[in-house]
């Protein structure tokens, strides 16, 4: 990151200038070089540097053996002359089985240092350990950096196509609300207390939460006041079904509400939850449960009494929305469900 800052400073000083620029850099940082996108993109990176300097160091190496006369005389301090024979018979192998051209056994052995044997053709043995190390250089250095370049860029690609963002982070639950409220209300707001305000209207592309005109109603371990407040909801959204609600607290009356929803057919589900509550795995479960066996929408009224702070809500919306993407179901179907108990 600091590398990476000193760059933008050297070479897009203007921009850099900006107050909102690091922000937005760091933001961009952060989203394309973490988790896989990031790996595989630093990984195409890394790839292609060690591509280049393989590259570079090949064709230095043509350029200095066709401009020098090399004579190539191996020797170890550890290594013995069959172990050193061995090794290069070893690294050769792959190469001769492409036909390049590398040296035989008699080169090998005459090229020690120890050697008492003059080689017979001193052309014929550069060329071969000269066509050997170019060869090496190619076919262990480039050959697997260029795959491993083109591999890695593949994945970054499709990665950045399947890439979505985590709206369930608390941030983007926070811009939702204020780009397209998803809230409902209960109660009546007293209207002398608003007559010296100015009216301003709503944008017709922000909108609030809208429930379906018919619904069953499932209120999940809810309090008594919880539990009220979402009667009055039913009773004043869908009258029909308030006969209908019950509070799901054990596992009998889990196994009774599953019963009847599978008995209804193309019928809406509106669950009602306490938004301080944190939504554990078994609630996911349940959740999943419900999305899977109903035909019609499932939505989730999340009701907020106004007795936490607010850094509390904000966090436990963004569990909400963060369970309710895990149970696949629309989080344009989760809806803060507010009580307003003035004039009520």
């Amino acid at each position: 990151m600091y590398i990476c800052r000193k760059i933008e400073q050297r070479f897009n000083r203007n921009a850099s200038q900006d107050v909102h620029f690091w922000t937005l850099f760091k933001c961009y940082f952060a989203v394309f070089f973490t988790d896989k996108l990031g790996r595989y993109q630093l990984s195409a990176l890394t790839h292609r540097l060690w591509f280049s300097y393989f590259l570079g160091a090949t064709l230095m190496l043509v350029a200095m053996l066709a401009t020098h006369q090399v004579d190539f005389i191996w020797q170890s301090s550890i290594l013995s002359v069959a172990n050193l024979q061995w090794l290069t018979e070893l690294l050769a192998y792959l190469p001769g089985q492409l036909g390049v051209l590398v040296p035989n056994i008699a080169q090998i052995q005459e090229s020690h240092l120890g050697a008492l044997n003059v080689l017979a053709d001193e052309q014929a043995s550069r060329l071969a350990w000269s066509t050997l190390l170019i060869s090496s250089f190619i076919i262990y250095g480039m050959l697997p950096r260029l795959f491993l370049w083109g591999l890695m860029s593949l994945l970054s690609k499709v990665n950045k196509n399947n890439f979505t963002l985590d709206f369930s982070l608390a941030y983007y639950v926070k811009l939702r609300q204020v780009l397209k409220p998803n809230v409902t209300s209960l109660g009546i707001s007293d209207p002398d207390r608003h007559l010296n305000r100015s009216y301003t209207p709503v944008d017709a592309h922000i909108s609030t939460a809208a429930l379906p005109a018919t619904f069953y109603p499932v209120a999940l371990e809810l309090s008594e006041s919880q539990l009220a407040i979402c009667e009055q909801h039913v009773r004043e959204y869908c009258p029909e079904q308030l006969p209908c609600l019950q509070n799901v607290c054990d596992f009998d009356s889990q196994q009774a509400m599953l019963a009847n929803i599978a008995t209804l057919q193309h019928m809406h589900l509106v669950v009602y939850v306490s938004l301080l509550r944190l939504p554990d795995r078994g609630l996911l479960r349940l959740l999943s449960t419900l999305k899977r066996s109903m035909e019609g929408s499932l939505y989730l009224l999340l009701i907020d009494e106004n007795k936490q702070p607010q850094e509390n809500k904000e966090k436990r919306r963004s569990d909400w929305y963060s369970a309710a993407a895990q149970a696949n179901l629309c989080l344009d179907n989760v809806i803060q469900f507010t009580c307003n108990n003035e004039g009520a």
